[in-house]
């Protein structure tokens, strides 16, 4: 399986995609192997969900600007200012707004696992 995304290799996304990597493997007995892509080895966000429609990659990590291009709802995660503080964004995205704006992406061929927020930008 290929997991990719466009940031750096120290990047949390490829921290996530190692330790999911990890566990597959483990999880299968060592059948299953997932290869990480970082740094646009596959190409740019929209090559990337244009590849997961495709079923050339498997998994990627990317922002909400890209993803909203394909589920304009997800672009509700983006407003300024909606959420008070990171604990208040984790409670969201993991809530019943979080899990509807997941099912969200289904009728574009894509499954949504979750949301990540960077701490920078909500504490």
């Amino acid at each position: 399986m290929k997991i990719a995304h466009t940031t750096a290799p120290t990047h949390p996304y490829t921290t996530m995609a190692q330790k999911l990597a990890d566990q597959v493997k483990a999880k299968s007995g060592g059948t299953m192997n997932m290869t990480i892509h970082p740094a646009s080895q596959l190409g740019g966000e929209r090559d990337l969900m244009e590849g997961l429609q495709l079923g050339t990659v498997d998994m990627m990590s990317c922002s909400l600007g890209v993803a909203a291009s394909f589920v304009p709802e997800l672009n509700l995660m983006n407003l300024p200012f909606l959420f008070r503080d990171g604990k208040h964004y984790t409670e969201v995205s993991k809530g019943p707004i979080g899990q509807r704006l997941l099912k969200a992406v289904e009728p574009k061929r894509l499954v949504g696992l979750g949301f990540m927020r960077r701490s920078s930008v909500c504490p």
